[in-house]
């Protein structure tokens, strides 16, 4: 599901400016939200947490934005959520109104304009979040009267509309830095194996053999026997 932050950017970057006028935005899941406040929505989250890829089988993303420039690797999924907005007019005089429709029309015209044209300013490499194109639709709903007794109408309608977001988490694997191996061979210096992290994700790997006769094989390209003191080979590896 969404984290806090992505529900509060999401939220926050639903507009409220719509046909010239300001609308109050409500969260419909909150107690004491129904102040009958016009024109007005209210907000919905319908569903979440529909996985749509890739899976947890490896990581999602990653940077180089560690301590010392170490690699960070998130593992999580892509999922949607589907998100209702509810708009609602109120007739401006008694019994009827036959312009408050033509103003709800304005209203989700401009929504539907922010939404599915500038899509709500969501920026993935940032936000880790973005409507799905084509996904939004209107349907009008029943006009009603208003709790007042003066007879006004309320006029609602409802733009649903789904957002894909990134669900992940930080993995706490520690990198590796440096590994060194010891042959325990009998004679002073001890043979080693050294992997020395110059900057991630590329690493500087020297191997030392010492002796009177040393065999050293890396990765079947080089076999051979040496008679000399040392024998030295550098290698880099890079991580995709």
């Amino acid at each position: 599901m969404m984290s806090i932050t992505q529900r509060a950017r999401l939220l926050d970057a639903i507009p409220t400016d719509l046909a010239d006028l300001t609308v109050k935005k409500l969260r419909k899941d909150r107690l004491g939200n129904d102040d009958y406040t016009f024109p007005s929505m209210r907000l919905a989250i319908l569903s979440e947490g529909i996985r749509t890829g890739p899976n947890t089988a490896g990581p999602i993303r990653k940077d180089y934005l560690g301590i010392n420039g170490d690699a960070r690797e998130w593992i999580g999924q892509h999922q949607q959520a589907s998100i209702s907005i509810i708009l609602m007019a109120e007739s401006t005089t008694s019994k009827t109104d036959q312009d408050t429709p033509e103003v709800l029309d304005q209203m989700l015209y401009d929504l539907q304009t922010e939404i599915e044209l500038y899509r709500l300013g969501l920026y993935w490499p940032a936000d880790y979040m973005k409507v799905v194109p084509g996904s939004g639709k209107v349907n009008y709903l029943p006009p009603f009267q208003a709790k007042a007794s003066d007879e006004h109408w309320i006029y609602p309608a409802a733009f649903d509309f789904r957002v894909e977001y990134e669900f992940s988490v930080l993995d706490d694997t520690p990198n590796i830095h440096a590994i060194e191996y010891n042959f325990g061979l009998p004679y002073e210096p001890i043979d080693y194996i050294e992997l020395v992290d110059i900057h991630p994700p590329w690493y500087e790997m020297s191997i030392c053999v010492r002796g009177w006769y040393s065999n050293a094989v890396f990765d079947i390209i080089l076999q051979s026997g040496s008679t000399e003191v040392t024998y030295s080979a550098d290698m880099i590896l890079i991580v995709d």
